[in-house]
């Protein structure tokens, strides 16, 4: 068997490299190389048949679809462009001539008509990096990993040839994800998709979130009046802001005004709801045949339960499938013969049973060997009766009534605006595809071969998007369809992916001719590893069509060597977290909080000795079912010093630093928020002691602070006084307050610069605002010096970036920001956290499993396995055949039960699917900590570590083993090697490294310490006065406009060197004309006559100068512009020009350089600037740069102090070209001064 499955998996990887005549499914098992089979196929394909294919469209061949010849030039069609794919015709290469001079045209025809689609975008990174590896391994001659150099069926001989030309055109490559695929194709057909032509993803929900806010307070005010149905549901509760929340659901979901507008009560939804409730009821009661009914007062909840559910039967059974008789029922079930609490007590019973999967002793004893039929049964009945309590169709009828006009609204808005979330854009690629088949056509003519990462994450949706590419059309028309994924790793159903649709595709995807095949031998792991892994997943991977593939267990290579994990360690070990009584040496019942705080100080310790022998820090990795329980192990690696990065954390907004510093700009902007000044007293930068709060409160300090605005010396005052007296009502024995001796000191800072801040935000621009609230609180400062300091450190940086842009972008609107400060926090909203720009690379990697997908790591743990399923699944919205299921505002369609059915059934089966996951992550070693039921304080079902005790093999007797233990300090290893360990009972702890241990400097040395920070403080000040900015040509034009301040009226009746009175009037005239004329330069034609150019460009002047101009300021400019034009169209600059006009390399060339580090008084950021002119001289082929001047020059001796002023700005316009250019030597530089029709070049 063994041998037939790596015989298998052989012919799947020939096949994926070389079958592309037909759709072919790659269902790769973890770690088996998914990635090297996309990027071996992507190889073959280019060196082979597409080469060949191009090489046919280019010389007119005709079409032989066997031989991967392309049909387009046969058929006389030109194909059109696929999303993120040219075609020849596009990109300028006619069909038909032969070009095999430049291979490099031919490898980007190859490479742009190949479209990959991957899941995410670091994805799309990593396979055009590794294809890019692969084309110079082969020109090289050498071969890459995972291509079998015997299935290219290109000639070895223009191999290295054809490799070269297809590295240099990577760029043409188009990997991308599916909404980045689905954007190109709607951009592309804007008008066709019925789109904004200039449409954008709304990224970060701003805004849809304006739309619905605009239609909401438009439209709420007349609806009050009016709208009965809206008063209905304000009497039940509901407010604005739920609404806005409900519209807002609809919106990210997707969901259409004609899909919301289809009547979910109609008679044949009814019919359909009573067809589904009937059957499980009927066959519980059935089943049951009175025995747990005429237990009674025995059981006597149980009794009435099945009393109950046996009449509700009967109801169902006369119920008339009518609108009317459906609410006939559900006044029945809620206010006839039960209360509410009954039924909750009902469903509470019902789930107890399927936990326990026992109705009691009594009841167990009464059904006798039902007992496992009628728990599954039981089990059925839950959700009938759980959507039954919840339907309400009053309530219903209410939200659609009064959502269907505002939903409407809000997505015409978004249409007329171009606002595109990401979930439309998958539906208008869908809708687009299905109505249009011209676009289909083209798309598809555009593309030779598309390739699919990760097909087990699509939903239908996507299936549907890819069917219409891969699957219509004739069959010479379609594009070669390759499929990866892996249906075994499919955890990602609450993001709509379905394995459903996934196997009806591959299913039609066979239909049409296509072949499925299997990768089994795995990279990864080692022997010991994939073994545990088959005993943990075979006895419950079990197959249920659409819900759960087969187990298949995964091979080495057979020549794989097992690493070996590292001394006193196993492969494979499980960590039971049970706590210890050690009065009566035994096991004790462990609650999740001390289970979690036993496996983290064990990690912490494993952890650190794993390092101390070698392994580097990132080659370990912690995963989490979820990241919300993760901060008990994050704690005690931080107090062993261990250092971490947590990948993927999206509680941006639920960070102490974020929330305190959201607190002082509210602070700021709203003198009245006493939530946010008691939070900024009590932030680090303050300190305020809760001792001091009841004394401040009573001496009204929030009065005090809210009328602050600038510099108050007398609030200040009365505002000390205050402090003063509060801060003697604080006892001085509260432990730790010496550590805060100095927050009156505090308080009173933060009290100025809180004025001084009011003051500012009145007057001053958003970006200096900003600047001066980081200088006056220094939060960056006092957050950085707490661990992890770094990280803080970005969380801030960004927050103060973003608050720049939001009141730049808002024009100062403070309202505006203040409701997205407070919503942000108050609902936490999920953002992705900072990362220091030199984050740490060598740290433990802590994730959730979902994140940890694709990536492995030499020592795995996965953690916290008796962790359960978490809170009631979010609502959803979805269309199942064609009717649209959703619950809203307390309301839910009739057929939102079977969305609830199915997503159940999709979490218990990627409970399996994540474990799994975790599990084949692991290289070296893999641990699996939990704490296991036997000794459990609670138990769930739903977790992970339920899943252990199905294990093939079994588990020792763990209660046994951990005493066993205790006594001789030895470790349980069973006869397949795999150790069992007892965290509670190591002998190694982590060292607790969280205290100083350095001694405190002496004085003098804090003496020096201090001198030299005073040093780096008027260092730093002297830089703060330096511009962030500056102009190349600043100094230059500075010293110009000194001499004609200077100058002044002087200038204006001196007579220059050729007897004319200085047309100048001043420094803006002067800008005005060095504009205009600049402008006349960029924009003149080299390649016609230049004389009747500049003619032309001297008829239009007027039109380029500054209208600002005061009407004599325009007089003069615009005979000083046409005197230079004049004198360079006479001189031997216009012959010049001529000259090198075929060699120009570019005309007004902006360039931005880092400033003269050698300079102290220069920018601190930037130089900024524009060569007038780049050309290489024809008789040297030296590159120069070339400025022209238009400064009056009164002599042959002031060109020279000329040249020499402008010698710093060439200088730095010769740095910068020579390093964009990558110039062996510097370019020459030149001034061009027109005034004297004279070149003077300057040597640098």
């Amino acid at each position: 068997m063994t041998a037939d499955a790596r015989e298998r998996d052989a012919r799947a990887r020939w096949v994926a490299q070389t079958d592309f005549e037909r759709p072919v499914a790659l269902e790769a098992g973890a770690g088996t190389g998914k990635t090297a089979a996309l990027v071996a196929r992507v190889v073959a394909w280019c060196l082979g048949p597409g080469w060949e294919r191009a090489r046919a469209s280019a010389s007119g061949v005709a079409p032989d679809v066997a031989s991967g010849v392309a049909p387009d030039v046969a058929s006389g069609v030109a194909p059109d462009v696929a999303p993120g794919v040219e075609s020849d015709v596009a990109s300028g290469v006619a069909p038909g001539v032969e070009s095999d001079a430049e291979p490099e045209q031919r490898a980007v025809r190859v490479l742009r008509r190949v479209a990959a689609i991957t899941f995410t975008e670091a994805a799309a990174a990593e396979m055009a990096e590794r294809v890019g590896q692969a084309f110079a391994a082969l020109e090289s001659g050498q071969a890459p990993v995972g291509l079998d150099v015997c299935a290219l069926s290109d000639p070895p001989a223009e191999r290295s040839a054809r490799a070269a030309a297809l590295r240099t055109g990577l760029d043409q490559l188009r990997v991308q994800t599916i909404h980045s695929f689905c954007r190109r194709l709607l951009a592309e057909h804007p008008l066709e998709a019925g789109l904004h032509p200039r449409f954008a993803v709304d990224a970060d929900e701003s805004g849809q979130k304006a739309v619905v806010r605009e239609v909401l307070e438009a439209a709420l005010p007349a609806l009050f009046e009016t709208s009965e149905a809206l008063l209905e549901l304000v009497r039940a509760g509901e407010t604005p802001g739920d609404l806005e929340a409900a519209l807002l659901f609809l919106v990210g979901e997707g969901v259409s005004p004609a899909a919301l507008g289809r009547d979910p009560l109609a008679d044949e939804r009814v019919k359909e709801l009573i067809g589904r409730a009937r059957p499980p009821i009927d066959a519980f009661v059935a089943l049951e045949g009175g025995r747990l009914v005429a237990l009674g007062s025995r059981a006597p909840l149980v009794s009435s339960l099945v009393a109950g559910l046996a009449q509700l039967g009967e109801r169902l059974r006369d119920c008339e499938p009518t609108l009317e008789g459906l609410e006939v029922l559900l006044a029945w079930l809620r206010e006839c013969d039960f209360s509410d609490s009954d039924l909750q007590k009902w469903e509470d019973r019902l789930k107890q049973w399927e936990t326990k999967r026992s109705f009691g002793k009594s009841a167990d004893r009464a059904v006798g060997e039902d007992l496992e039929g009628l728990v599954e049964r039981a089990c059925a009945v839950r959700p009938v009766l759980r959507h039954l309590r919840r339907v309400d169709v009053a309530r219903l009828r209410a939200v659609r009534e009064v959502l269907l006009p505002l939903h409407a609204e809000v997505f015409r808005s978004m249409r007329a605006r171009g606002i595109e979330t990401f979930r439309a854009l998958l539906h208008d690629a869908r809708s687009l595809l299905a109505s249009d088949a011209g676009v289909r056509r083209r798309v598809r003519l555009g593309i030779d071969q598309l390739l699919v990462d990760e097909f087990q994450d699509t939903d239908p949706v996507q299936c549907d998007i890819v069917r219409w590419l891969a699957f219509d059309g004739p069959v010479e028309e379609r594009p070669g369809l390759f499929l990866v994924g892996d249906p075994k790793q499919s955890i990602y159903g609450w993001r709509n992916a379905d394995l459903a649709a996934y196997e009806d595709f591959v299913e039609q995807l066979r239909e049409e001719g296509g072949r499925v095949e299997c990768l089994v031998v795995n990279y990864r792991s080692t022997q010991p590893i994939l073994d545990e892994v088959s005993r943990l997943f075979a006895p419950v991977m079990l197959e249920e069509p659409r819900v759960q593939p087969p187990f298949v267990e995964l091979l080495t290579p057979p020549d794989a060597e097992d690493a070996a994990p590292g001394a006193g360690r196993a492969p494979v070990e499980h960590w039971v977290s049970w706590g210890w009584d050690r009065d009566v040496q035994e096991p004790r019942k462990t609650s999740v909080p001390e289970g979690n705080a036993l496996e983290a100080a064990a990690l912490a310790a494993d952890v650190a000795a794993l390092h101390a022998a070698g392994t580097p820090w990132s080659r370990i990795g912690l995963l989490f079912r979820a990241g919300t329980a993760v901060e008990t192990c994050l704690a005690a690696l931080r107090r062993a010093e261990v250092p971490f990065a947590m990948k993927g954390d999206r509680s941006y907004f639920a960070r102490r630093e974020i929330i305190e510093a959201c607190a002082l700009v509210r602070c700021v902007l709203d003198a009245h928020d006493q939530l946010a000044l008691l939070t900024l007293l009590r932030s680090s930068v303050v300190g305020v002691p809760d001792a001091a709060l009841v004394p401040l409160w009573a001496g009204e300090l929030p009065r005090c602070m809210a009328e602050l605005n600038g510099n108050d010396a007398e609030r200040l005052a009365s505002l000390a006084v205050l402090v003063a007296q509060a801060q003697a009502q604080v006892p001085g024995d509260i432990p730790g307050i010496a550590r805060i001796a100095g927050w009156a000191d505090n308080l009173l800072d933060a009290a100025r610069a809180l004025g001084t801040l009011r003051a500012a935000f009145e007057t001053d621009a958003a970006d200096v605002f900003v600047e001066k609230l980081r200088g006056l609180f220094l939060f960056e400062v006092t957050e950085s010096a707490r661990y992890p300091g770094a990280y803080r450190l970005a969380n801030l940086d960004r927050f103060f970036r973003d608050l720049s842009r939001a009141l730049r972008d808002g024009e100062g609107d403070p309202q505006a920001v203040l409701r997205d400060l407070r919503e942000d926090v108050a609902q936490r909203r999920e953002a992705e956290e900072g990362r220091p720009r030199e984050a740490i690379e060598d740290a433990v990697q802590v994730m959730t499993i979902h994140k940890a997908k694709g990536l492995d790591f030499d020592h795995v743990y996965v953690l916290q396995l008796h962790r359960g399923q978490g809170s009631q699944p979010s609502p959803r919205a979805e269309e199942i055949e064609g009717q649209l299921e959703v619950e809203f505002l307390g309301a839910r369609t009739l057929g939102y039960d079977a969305v609830e059915v199915r997503h159940a059934r999709v979490a218990r089966a990627e409970r399996v699917r994540t474990l799994y996951v975790a599990a084949t992550r692991a290289c070296r070693r893999l641990v699996l900590a939990g704490v296991h039921p036997e000794m459990a304080g609670s138990r769930s079902s739903e977790s992970h570590v339920a899943l252990l005790a199905h294990r093939k093999g079994g588990r020792p007797d763990l209660v046994d083993e951990m005493q066993r233990v205790a006594a001789d300090a030895g470790e349980h290893v069973d006869a397949a090697g795999v150790r069992w360990r007892f965290p509670a009972l190591f002998s190694e702890t982590a060292p607790d490294r969280s205290r100083p241990r350095k001694p405190l400097h002496d004085p003098k040395a804090v003496s020096r310490m201090s001198e030299a920070l005073a040093a780096r403080r008027a260092n730093a000040a002297a830089t703060r006065e330096r511009p962030l900015r500056a102009a190349v040509s600043a100094s230059a034009h500075e010293a110009q406009l000194e001499r004609v301040r200077e100058r002044g009226a002087v200038d204006e009746g001196r007579e220059d060197d050729r007897g004319e009175a200085s047309p100048m009037a001043g420094p803006r005239a002067a800008a005005a004309v060095g504009t205009a004329v600049h402008r006349v330069f960029e924009f003149l034609d080299l390649d016609a006559d230049l004389e009747d150019g500049l003619a032309a460009a001297a008829a239009d002047l007027e039109r380029r100068l500054d209208p600002a101009l005061a009407p004599g300021e325009r007089v003069i400019a615009l005979g000083r512009a046409h005197a230079l034009l004049d004198a360079f169209a006479r001189g031997p600059l216009l012959a010049r020009l001529q000259e090198i006009a075929p060699h120009v390399i570019a005309r007004e060339l902006s360039v931005l350089l880092p400033p003269d580090p050698d300079r102290s008084d220069g920018p601190v950021g930037f130089l900024a600037g524009v060569v007038d002119l780049l050309y290489r001289d024809p008789a040297s082929g030296v590159t120069v740069v070339a400025d022209y001047k238009t400064d009056r020059i009164a002599g042959e001796a002031e060109i020279g102090e000329k040249a020499e002023r402008y010698r710093t700005q060439g200088e730095a316009y010769v740095r910068g070209i020579q390093g964009a250019l990558g110039l062996l030597e510097p370019p020459r530089f030149e001034l061009w001064f027109l005034d004297a029709s004279e070149i003077r070049g300057i040597s640098l």
